[in-house]
């Protein structure tokens, strides 16, 4: 028969068997739950710097939006200046930009290259002198065109008579 002794010592065996089935059961969760953990950091690391690099994406496009608004306001002063101007045929087939009538703002008088204007640069033309077909020259100092303005003239002779230039006598 079985004593009180042996049955209080199985009894004892079999809740020290629970201990430490139940101790084994919580080891081995925490190491699932340390494996989870380190699996959560992983992905809590990933989406920082997935965060990271659309913050700089977003400064990046902010910062080209602002530059876009201010390319924008810069065209949309120079249209404005630009209104101010007509083509203008200077005489002898050459155009330039002159100031239209009532919007010379009390400026000098002044002509604009043609070829800088197109390209939406406004460039003043400087005076260089008169070419020998009697025609004003222009000088654009951006592009760096020569510009005939008048009509041309037929160059005077150089001949004298009766000089060493001269044409022979009859």
């Amino acid at each position: 028969m079985l004593d009180g002794l042996t049955i209080g010592g199985a009894i004892s065996g079999l809740k020290s068997a629970g201990d430490i089935v139940t101790a084994a059961l919580k080891l081995r969760d925490a190491a699932l739950l340390q494996e989870k953990i380190i699996e959560l950091n992983g992905v809590i690391l990933t989406a920082q710097q997935n965060a990271a690099a659309a913050q700089k994406e977003q400064l990046a496009l902010l910062d080209e939006v602002r530059q876009l608004k201010a390319r924008v306001m810069e065209l949309e002063g120079k249209g404005s200046e630009r209104e101010r101007y007509k083509r203008t045929d200077m005489g002898g087939g050459t155009f330039a930009y002159t100031p239209k009538d009532g919007v010379e703002k009390g400026e000098a008088a002044h002509a604009l290259c043609a070829n800088c204007y197109e390209k939406g640069h406004l460039a003043t033309l400087q005076r260089a002198g008169t070419s020998a077909r009697k025609q004003e020259v222009y000088k654009c100092m951006s592009c760096e065109s020569t510009f005939h303005f008048g009509e041309p003239q037929q160059p005077q002779s150089h001949y004298r008579e009766g000089g060493s230039w001269g044409r022979a006598r009859r």
